[in-house]
């Protein structure tokens, strides 16, 4: 059905979401259906009262579901499933869309089929004094291309933060039986790359990954999320997702039937160009990848294998083996 729904997932957000909802209440809509899903992922304040309360007295077509069972990926899961319209936005709890937002990301997903997700711009919007000594790049507040346009073969994925999709292309990963790996954040988990984990997935269909950076909205980063303990947490949540993405990366890159030469070919590449730009640092990095790969064989070989019996000569899904 033609329109946009926007997901908004929220576990205890009570404290945010007065900030969070008059930035979708400010919309400037022309013309096209637009719903708002809020998933409660299981919250025990009064996130749902504080929704309630900021519609009631708009013609905002608004509805609250309810996902039990914690993980970010898992409420987002549940939002699309409840989205009535061709073109879903994730807008995390803390995400403040432009006026624009919602209108911009319609149409740019009108203009060409071809674009499976599309990614945002995100602002930061700090809470207090930012140490300039911390290292932020894992948080979703930077430009993610040097310009906006199809970005499939360059970065190749966005973040989840503000991205729209195209809910055809969850329909088809449905089809084929596809489920995914990665739960992302759950509860004070900060488990991650669920968002790059759909970008493979959609190009695994055949769809393209664009950015533009007309699409801005500012992310709210408290103070909590500002220390070396929270953002070494994040970290390690990447390290943990490496390896399965790392399996959809060579069944993009490399599409062979058999794990065993994807890994070998991804170790290989990755030892030449290490040593090819050789540093110290340089070094200790690519022993780290290395180890890592060699240590989670088992889950790269179960994961490469799940993913190519899934997405092998099926008619949804764009690879062919080699």
């Amino acid at each position: 059905m033609k329109g946009i729904s926007v997901v908004v997932c929220c576990y205890n957000s009570a404290w945010i979401l007065p900030q969070t909802t008059q930035y979708l209440k400010s919309q400037n809509i022309q013309e096209i259906d637009y719903e708002i899903i809020f998933v409660d992922n299981n919250s025990t304040d009064n996130t749902q009262e504080i929704i309630h309360n900021s519609f009631k007295e708009t013609s905002i077509s608004y509805s609250i579901v309810r996902e039990c069972e914690q993980g970010l990926a898992l409420a987002r899961s549940r939002g699309i499933k409840n989205a009535k319209y061709d073109y879903v936005i994730f807008c995390d709890d803390d995400n403040w869309l432009e006026s624009n937002y919602v209108q911009r990301a319609y149409d740019l997903m009108e203009t060409n089929e071809q674009i499976g997700i599309l990614g945002g711009c995100a602002v930061p919007e700090f809470e207090g004094s930012v140490n300039e000594e911390l290292n932020l790049s894992g948080l979703a507040i930077n430009p993610q291309s040097e310009s906006s346009g199809d970005i499939t073969s360059k970065k190749g994925h966005v973040y989840g933060a503000g991205a729209v999709f195209r809910k055809e292309g969850f329909y088809k990963l449905d089809q084929i039986g596809y489920a995914t790996l990665l739960k992302d954040r759950s509860g004070k988990e900060l488990s991650s790359g669920n968002d790059t984990e759909l970008c493979y997935a959609f190009r695994l269909l055949g769809y393209r990954i664009y950015y533009d950076d007309s699409l801005k909205f500012r992310h709210f980063i408290s103070e909590s999320r500002m220390t070396k303990q929270y953002l070494k947490r994040l970290r390690a949540g990447f390290k943990e997702s490496y390896v399965i993405l790392e399996c959809y990366a060579n069944l993009l890159n490399y599409r062979y039937k058999n794990w065993w030469k994807a890994w070998l070919k991804d170790i290989l590449v990755k030892s030449v160009l290490a040593f090819k730009r050789f540093s110290f640092s340089g070094i200790i990095a690519w022993w780290q990848t290395v180890s890592s790969l060699i240590y989670n064989l088992p889950t790269y070989k179960s994961t490469y294998q799940f993913l190519y019996r899934t997405f092998h000569d099926n008619k949804q899904a764009s690879i062919r083996s080699r």
